[in-house]
């Protein structure tokens, strides 16, 4: 089995039609943790549907408190400070 280097990994997700530029720019690590790729790929499409920045949307996936939950979930202040998240979810409902 050979190592998966970083270029390799973005080739991969290319072939995968996953942006190789999900994690540019964003502390995320593919190689080190694989679910870094889903983290971001879902705060790619959070800061496009809410139009918020993507490093925020980015720490707003983090893992849930009970593995029972699922495997990520998302703080919805952290992707509009000052937001009522009840509003916030109304419009991410409506928006997809």
């Amino acid at each position: 089995m050979s190592t998966l280097e970083p270029d390799g990994l973005s080739n991969l997700l290319e072939g995968l039609s996953i942006a190789s530029t999900t994690l540019d720019s964003i502390d995320a690590s593919g190689l080190a943790n694989p679910l870094d790729i889903c983290r971001a790929s879902l705060a790619d499409i959070l800061s496009k549907i809410i139009d918020c920045d993507r490093d925020d949307a980015y720490k707003a996936v983090q893992w849930p408190n009970n593995i029972f939950n699922g495997d990520l979930s998302v703080t919805l202040p952290r992707l509009r400070p000052g937001c009522k998240p009840n509003e916030l979810s109304s419009e991410l409902v409506d928006k997809v």
